[in-house]
C-alpha cells in the first residue's frame, strides 16, 4: 500500500472515532528495504493530520542510526524490552535482559530525536516442547505455577500432568520459561539508562494494568531516582 493511501485510511478511521486526540503514535520496526516508504508515510501523516506524530524506537535503531535512519517525527519512545530471541533456549529473560541491553548502549548522544521511555511490567511464559519453542502465553507469573508444575531451573518449570491452565492445554513434559520483571530489574534499567541518555519527559510502564503486581510506591521511586 502506498504511503499516501495508508495515511488517508488512518486519518479517515480516526475521524470516525468518538474521541479527541492531539497525537498519533506509530509502532513499526522498519528495515532497510522499508525505511524510505515508512519515513515518507510519517511525513505525510504529520502534514495531513496536523497532529503531533511520534514513533516507537528500538535499541538497535539508536546504536545503528546512521544506517537505520531517524524517523521524521516529533519524538520517539524507546521500547526498552523484548531485546533478545524468545526462540533461543538459552535466553535468560526475553522481556528484559540487561546484559543484552548494554550491548546497545551506544550513540545516544548523537541521536537527534528526543526520546521518551517505555519500561515493561508485563509477564509471559515461553512453552518449550521436545526442545523447541512452540508458543508464548501472556500474563503468567512464577507465583502462579504451583499445582501440576515442578521447578527445574531458574525461571524454568516442568509440567508434571497434562492439564488446562489459563485456557491453554499443557502436556506432561512441557517446560515453561517464565519471563517477568522485578522492581530491582526496573531500577537497574533506570540506573543504566541515565548514564547514556537524557532524562525523558515521560516514562511509560507497559502494560499499566499489571501495576497491581508491584508495590504502589515503586513507580514513583523509579521515576524520581533519575
Amino acid at each position: 500500500m502506498k504511503p499516501k493511501t495508508m495515511v488517508n485510511k488512518i486519518i479517515n478511521s480516526l475521524e470516525k472515532m468518538p474521541i479527541r486526540y492531539d497525537e498519533i503514535q506509530i509502532d513499526c520496526d522498519w528495515t532497510d528495504s522499508t525505511k524510505l516508504s515508512y519515513f515518507k508515510f510519517l511525513k505525510l501523516l504529520k502534514e495531513h493530520s496536523k497532529k503531533r506524530v511520534s514513533a516507537t524506537i528500538r535499541l538497535h535503531q539508536v546504536k545503528y542510526h546512521e544506517k537505520t535512519g531517524i524517523p521524521p517525527v516529533d519524538y520517539g519512545v524507546l521500547m526498552y524490552y523484548n531485546m533478545s530471541d524468545f526462540q533461543d533456549l538459552e535466553t535468560k529473560n526475553y522481556i528484559l535482559d540487561l546484559d543484552i541491553a548494554k550491548q546497545y548502549h551506544y550513540n545516544f548522544k548523537s541521536y537527534s530525536l528526543p526520546l521518551n521511555l517505555a519500561l515493561p511490567i508485563y509477564s509471559q511464559a515461553t512453552i518449550i516442547r521436545f526442545s523447541k519453542v512452540v508458543g508464548l502465553v501472556d500474563g503468567i507469573r512464577e507465583k502462579e505455577l504451583t499445582k501440576n508444575f515442578q521447578k527445574v531451573g531458574k525461571h524454568l518449570y516442568k509440567v508434571i500432568k497434562t492439564h488446562y491452565f489459563k485456557k491453554k492445554l499443557y502436556y506432561k513434559g512441557d517446560k515453561l520459561r517464565v519471563d517477568e520483571v522485578s522492581e530491582e530489574l526496573l531500577q537497574k534499567s533506570i540506573d543504566g539508562l541515565k548514564k547514556i541518555m537524557s532524562r525523558p519527559k515521560e516514562i511509560i510502564f507497559y502494560r499499566w494494568a499489571n501495576r497491581t503486581h508491584y508495590k504502589k510506591q515503586v513507580f514513583d521511586d523509579i521515576v524520581t531516582s533519575w
